[in-house]
């Protein structure tokens, strides 16, 4: 079930923040895992911002990024669902 979900050549992921081991991080999500931004850059050779309001900040740049990262994402390279806290995307709107 950990295959992401295609809409034609492009797969369906969710960003949002987490709690992960004590840290607040931006993460991609799938159905079944987080992948901390950070983390997820790394793997994929892509910049990306460290927050969700810089990512949406500048949304076009960033989501070309994401959607180049989440080719990268392989099944257990992120963080399961069960092992995060689930955080508001926007800590502080504003």
């Amino acid at each position: 079930m950990m295959a992401l979900q295609t809409a034609g050549d492009r797969r369906m992921w969710k960003l949002g923040t987490a709690r992960i081991d004590s840290e607040t991080r931006a993460c991609l999500y799938t159905d079944e895992e987080a992948f901390p931004l950070d983390r997820l850059a790394e793997m994929a050779g892509v910049t990306l911002a460290a927050d969700v309001a810089s990512i949406l900040a500048d949304w076009e740049r960033s989501k070309a990024e994401l959607d180049a990262a989440s080719r990268s994402i392989r099944p257990g390279d992120g963080v399961t669902l069960a092992q995060v806290e689930i955080l508001s995307p926007l800590l502080y709107p504003g």
